[in-house]
């Protein structure tokens, strides 16, 4: 098969080290001495504890979790989301919801993918709801504010909500897990900006531009509170306040990055997030390097200024699908104007 062996790194997320990787070489190892011991009539006992590794190893290998991997294979990061939408086809709907969600209370743990516990403050009862949530994620239990099972449907994107028993529902909550090859979230990294459907909107949304080959924004509404909690040892970069273990405040959504990222605060009480290993290109004048990230600096700064706005976040996200693209939100600035 083709190994494909030139593309850039991912400098916000740096050498893959997942347990798959690690699983995968001790399965290689382990099968190499397992036909060694088995050859010899006095180690043939070790041939059987090797073997039995290889097969545990193999099972981690095996095991659904958020990988990085930056090749054109339509399994991978470079390559998925534009296989599922345009060569599979995958339906893309626009549909109001006749509702809307008030607040997100979600409880988020990242392990080998991501878990989510999501309770949805809704402002209508009504007989359905219908929620876009991204395809990687497959919903394990749905149910009202006080845990009564709801009946629900999910087909690509999109999920519906019943209200089979016509109950007065005020609260959604949503239990689901999964992954994105592009948007991951492991133990090494997490990279969920706010533009992505990592957690329910309202409606049925498309997600992707078939003509871009991108995604596009989708933004909720900017007076949504959020609570929200992460279950890792990781360091959060996040547009919400921390408080304790949860962090919390309005936003048109919740962006949250770990990895090689850094914060640079700048003299007008706004801030930049960037992953450092690789900086900031100033593409205009081709300014790079330590200069770059200085003129990068100022002129967020001055335009911030000139926007008046205070407690803002630039996030600096990798580039996924080479697309130059910017988000003015309440408090976030989301840019994809660097490359991995």
């Amino acid at each position: 098969p083709l190994v494909y062996t030139k593309f850039a790194p991912n400098y916000s997320f740096g050498e893959s080290l997942l347990p798959y990787r690690v699983a995968l070489i001790l399965f290689w190892c382990a099968a190499v001495l397992t036909g060694i011991f088995l050859s010899v009539p006095r180690t043939r006992k070790w041939g059987k504890l090797s073997a039995l590794l290889s097969c545990v190893c193999l099972l981690v290998y095996l095991v659904p979790s958020s990988k990085v991997i930056m090749n054109g294979n339509p399994a991978n990061t470079l390559a998925h989301d534009q296989y599922y939408y345009s060569i599979q086809n995958a339906k893309l709907r626009d549909e109001e919801g006749g509702y809307h969600i008030r607040s997100y209370r979600m409880e988020l743990s990242v392990g080998l993918r991501l878990t989510a516990d999501v309770l949805m403050e809704v402002d209508e009862s009504l007989p359905e709801y219908k929620m876009t949530l991204y395809h990687g994620y497959k919903v394990k239990s749905v149910s009202d504010g006080n845990n009564h099972p709801l009946k629900v449907s999910q087909e690509g994107d999109y999920i519906t909500v019943k209200n089979t028993e016509n109950l007065n529902i005020q609260k959604i909550r949503l239990v689901y897990s999964g992954c994105s090859p592009a948007y991951y979230s492991n133990i090494q990294g997490i990279f969920l900006p706010g533009y992505f459907a990592y957690y329910p909107r309202t409606g049925f949304v498309p997600l992707f531009d078939r003509e871009t080959y991108d995604f596009k924004e989708c933004f909720v509404n900017p007076n949504t509170e959020f609570a929200v909690k992460v279950n890792t040892d990781q360091t959060l970069y996040t547009n919400l306040e921390k408080n304790g273990k949860w962090y919390h405040g309005k936003s048109d959504g919740v962006t949250i990055l770990s990895g090689f990222y850094c914060r640079k605060v700048l003299s007008n009480g706004n801030s930049i997030v960037y992953p450092y290993l690789y900086g900031v290109n100033i593409y205009d004048g081709q300014v790079m390097g330590e200069k770059g990230l200085t003129k990068y600096y100022e002129m967020m700064e001055n335009r911030l200024t000139d926007l008046g706005r205070k407690n803002t976040i630039v996030f600096c996200v990798p580039n996924v699908n080479q697309v130059v693209n910017q988000h003015d939100g309440k408090n976030q600035i989301i840019t994809r104007s660097i490359a991995i």
